[in-house]
């Protein structure tokens, strides 16, 4: 799959999120900030981009986006203190997961997907 469609062959940086998983917890389901040509969190409220943006009937405004989830750590036991990255890409209630190796990362289009992160050091209360 490409990343950029055809019409925008180089990515435009706009923004910079960053988000820290502590022990104990997870990141709940969510997609990223959506964009449009016309719209964007600064012109309407965000739970009405996702609407517009599953509703399919703005994909012709669609602003595509990069989101890359690092995972900074050294540790590899990654079966004891688990925080994979959790996805959902179709209507079908299915998923897929990518486990957090170390000193690698995950990119995807955040803004499709809706995503989360299972507990992080879940022993941890």
């Amino acid at each position: 799959t490409r990343t950029c469609p055809p019409s925008r062959p180089l990515a435009e940086p706009f923004q910079a999120n960053l988000i820290v998983q502590v022990p104990g917890q997870t990141v709940a389901a969510h997609i990223d900030g959506v964009y449009f040509e016309r719209a964007s969190r600064f012109d309407v409220p965000q739970w009405l981009l996702a609407v517009m943006k599953f509703s399919k009937l703005f994909d012709d405004e669609f602003v595509p986006q990069i989101q890359i989830v690092a995972y900074a750590h050294e540790w590899d036991d990654v079966s004891r203190r688990r925080g994979e990255f959790v996805y959902w890409g179709d209507n079908s209630g299915s998923y897929g997961s990518v486990a957090p190796l170390p000193r690698r990362g995950i990119g995807c289009d955040g803004s499709r997907p809706v995503h989360a992160a299972t507990p992080y050091r879940p022993d941890v209360r």
